[in-house]
This record gives C-alpha cells, sequence and structure tokens, in this order.
C-alpha cells in the first residue's frame, strides 16, 4: 500500500498571510479543491480551504485567514496512498501538504497525482475498483436552473460539487461546479464583469453587484461547462479512471443513448474507494526511517508497531501511530544511539507522545510504547 507518489514543490503552494482577507487568498486559485497554505514569516499556521469557508460555511470575503484556519492531517512521503484518500475525502480537500520529520511542509499531494499513483500499482487499482460505485448525478434544467437556487439546494444542503443541467430532452447539455460559481463568492472588483462560456450563440459579459445574493442571481447555464467528460455506462472503471486521469478531469459522466446521463464518477468516489481498499485489519503506522535501517529492520520494526498500534485500538480510536527513528554515530561513523519519537493520533483529536534512547534499537522502541501505553491508560480517549 505504500505506492510512491510525487508532490507539488512547496515554492509552487499558494501562499498568504494571517491578515490577508479570503478574498485575496481566493482570487489566486481556480478550484474550491484546492487550498492556501498561511504563513505567518517563515512559521506555518494552518491551510485555507474554499471548500470550507465558501460552501460548508459563509464566511464573508473580508473575513481575515486567520479566523478560518484548518490544521490539515500529517502526511508524510511514508503515509499509504488509502490513508491520504481517506483525509481527502473527510476533509473535500484534494491538496494537502505533505510534511517532513520536523512537522513543516515540504510540498503538496495532489489527488490528482493519487490518481496517477493508482494506476501504476496493480494490486490496489484491482482492489479500489471492485468499491467504484457510480453515483445517481444530480439533475438541472438547462435552461431555468439559477446559480443562487443551486448554492444553496446543492452545494450547501446537500454538500454536492456538480449539477448536470440537461436540456428539454433529457440530455447533457452542461455541467456546473462549485468551482464555477466561486468567483461570485468572493468580492469583485469595481463593476467586475463575468464572460460567459456557455448558453448558445456569442459569449456576453454579465455585470454583479457587491453583496453575494445579486452576484448569485444568474443563470446556472451561464457559468458552466459545455465541456463534460462523458463515458458509456458499460465501460471498464479502469479505462474511465485512465480517461480521467488523462483528462486532468475530477468526474466523468456516465452516459447512455443520446447523452442520457445514469450514473457519475467522481474524484470523491475514487477517493472512498481507494480509501476502503485499505483492510479493515491493517492498522495505520508511519515510519520515517531518518536513520536509514535496513528493510529488514524497518519490516521488523513495523511489525511490533503493529501488534502494539491494534492492542490500543481494542480500547480507544486509534487512527495512526507515527514513529520517527534516528541514528547518531561517532567518528568512525558506528551507530552510537539509536532516537525513537513516537506519536499515536485518536480519532478525538487527542494525541500522545513518547521519546526513548539506546544503543540497542528494540528496547528504545519498548520503551516509547510503554510509554504511550502508560499515557493512554491514564486517560482514555
Amino acid at each position: 500500500m505504500n505506492t510512491p507518489f510525487a508532490i507539488l514543490p512547496l515554492e509552487k503552494a499558494l501562499r498568504c498571510k494571517p491578515g490577508d482577507t479570503l478574498d485575496k487568498a481566493f482570487s489566486q486559485m481556480e478550484s474550491s479543491h484546492n487550498v492556501v497554505l498561511v504563513y505567518d514569516g517563515g512559521e506555518f499556521c494552518g491551510i485555507l480551504s474554499p471548500a470550507y469557508c465558501l460552501f460548508q460555511k459563509t464566511f464573508s470575503y473580508s473575513t481575515k485567514a486567520k479566523s478560518c484556519l484548518i490544521q490539515p492531517p500529517r502526511i508524510t512521503r511514508a503515509t499509504p496512498l488509502p490513508k491520504i484518500a481517506e483525509f481527502m475525502n473527510a476533509t473535500g480537500i484534494y491538496e494537502l501538504p505533505v510534511f517532513d520529520e520536523n512537522k513543516n511542509p515540504v510540498g503538496l499531494v495532489l489527488a490528482q497525482e493519487l490518481v496517477r499513483a493508482l494506476l501504476r500499482d496493480k494490486e490496489l487499482l484491482g482492489k479500489a475498483t471492485e468499491y467504484i460505485v457510480p453515483a445517481s448525478p444530480i439533475v438541472a434544467p438547462f435552461d431555468t436552473a439559477s446559480v443562487k437556487d443551486l448554492y444553496h439546494s446543492v452545494f450547501r444542503e446537500k454538500k454536492g460539487s456538480r449539477v448536470v443541467l440537461l436540456g428539454p430532452s433529457g440530455s447533457v447539455e452542461a455541467i456546473v461546479t462549485r468551482r464555477d460559481i466561486q468567483k461570485f463568492l468572493t468580492k469583485p472588483t469595481t463593476r467586475q464583469r463575468f464572460k460567459s462560456g456557455g448558453g448558445k450563440g456569442p459569449a456576453r459579459n454579465f455585470a454583479f453587484g457587491v453583496e453575494k445574493e445579486g452576484r448569485l442571481d444568474i443563470l446556472a447555464r451561464e457559468c458552466a461547462t459545455r465541456d463534460v467528460l462523458m463515458g458509456s455506462a458499460g465501460q471498464d472503471k479502469k479505462a474511465l479512471l485512465a480517461r480521467m486521469e488523462k483528462m486532468g478531469k475530477n468526474s466523468i459522466l456516465l452516459v447512455k443513448g443520446n447523452r442520457y446521463p445514469v450514473g457519475i464518477i467522481s474524484m470523491r468516489t475514487v477517493l472512498s474507494a481507494v480509501a476502503r481498499a485499505l483492510s479493515e485489519e491493517e492498522t495505520y503506522v508511519v515510519l520515517a526511517n531518518s536513520a536509514h535501517l535496513s528493510d529488514a529492520g524497518i519490516a521488523s520494526i513495523r511489525k511490533t508497531a503493529e501488534r502494539f498500534a491494534k492492542k490500543i485500538a481494542k480500547k480507544s480510536s486509534l487512527t495512526r501511530v507515527e514513529l520517527v527513528i534516528k541514528e547518531a554515530k561517532t567518528r568512525e561513523q558506528r551507530p552510537a544511539e539509536y532516537e525513537i519519537r513516537g506519536e499515536a493520533f485518536f480519532s478525538s483529536g487527542r494525541t500522545l507522545a513518547g521519546k526513548a534512547s539506546s544503543r540497542n534499537l528494540m528496547p528504545a522502541l519498548r520503551q516509547v510504547f510503554d510509554k504511550l501505553e502508560e499515557q493512554e491508560r491514564r486517560k482514555p480517549s
């Protein structure tokens, strides 16, 4: 399950300061699934998400970034794909920071990269596709549906991320996503104008005012995307995923006959399937091998860590165990001492931490687990 995945370099990630407004922060991005990293000087503070700020909550465009920060899950290069997929599904954020052993972001992992990595991992791909069940698409009439109605009834109440717009005959005309209306939910410049890409005939410009409700008072077709990725309802799921990845899309609409929608596979569907591919019997353990131990050595440590984690998970809502193994050496480059730092994370938000050092690896590991177990006994999560 530890399939390698590429990360977006940190210098390419969007950033802002704690005092910046949502308008300024979100003006940089194109998708509601993107994130902005918030830094106070050189210190990482958290992330901003349009999916959270604009669709789950109703923060105004003048809200300061520091007032709606999200603390992201701890993802490292060693985190298994199914666990990253689980994090993305839980947060609704398809870009998440990847951290080093010092808890500093080193880049971003993107959902699209997870799909690419999934397609390379034939074993995981086979398991995940068993769980991919196309959802029924949310539909609305192409001629009359308004952005305001869809925002309230679909994007907020139903937590949907896209609506398929149908013509009078019931065939697909366009699709409108949260990304398409995100621009309406942040402060426009004076008399900012939006150029339509939907509808028939020449493109027209639409002016919208300062108030959010007024800016949403526009037909959905005027901001919808006509370039809808579609596939046959009977097509192989692996082939459908490959098309999604190749086209860089977050969904593929399944149709039959004359473009009649019968299902949809979204990024959320894929992430959910990948997360389910993580066996219920497998306890999540992340190892940072800073001591450059052999594969055999790491396998032995992981086996011991799995036994400990499963023991704790029987009593508490454990989500993962992280271990960082370091090694101090003599001048002759011989091992002098091992240092192991361990953390146990629980679904309640509680975190336990322990550290131990020894010239022998396994005694240090047992000391760390003893410390974590003692803390767990003192206060159940």
